[in-house]
């Protein structure tokens, strides 16, 4: 099951003997990590990207961190939205102008890369969690069982 092959594991687990208190408990969490394995959707990092593309923050909405998604929103947005009416009312050869909209283009391509950063920590993070639960639901039983 740590490599993902959670067909192996169901034929395994018909073959063995559950009557063990040690064993049967640790059984059913890593049934539950089973499913948990087949039911689990992986997010991209690429839509993450797109999306953070078209509207600054949603990738990291799309990747569960919404107060992070809410200030690259307003960040990103405000500074569009200086460099802008600086650009307006001063033209583009301003010193103003070109410092907004240098900050606006870095904190647009830094929300975007944040974006993927976001996800890729998001699916390291459950594939750690899913290995830690799946080794510690068999060192545990397996120590108990031989330790009588």
């Amino acid at each position: 099951m740590l490599k993902g092959d959670t067909a192996g594991y169901e034929e395994l687990i018909k073959h063995t003997d559950l009557s063990y208190y040690e064993i049967s408990e640790s059984a059913i969490v890593l049934q539950k990590m089973s499913e948990s394995i087949k039911n689990h959707k992986s997010k991209s990092p690429f839509a993450a990207a797109i999306l953070s593309g078209i509207i600054p923050g949603s990738g990291k909405f799309y990747a569960g961190k919404k107060g992070q998604a809410i200030s690259a929103f307003i960040s990103t947005t405000g500074l569009g939205v200086v460099s802008l009416e600086n650009y307006r009312k001063r033209g583009r050869k301003s010193f103003s102008t070109i410092a907004f909209g240098t900050a606006f283009a870095f904190s647009y391509v830094a929300n975007i890369w944040g974006s993927v950063l976001s996800v890729n920590i998001l699916e390291t993070e459950y594939r750690d969690n899913v290995k830690n639960t799946i080794l510690f639901n068999l060192h545990i039983p397996l120590r108990n069982f031989f330790d009588k």
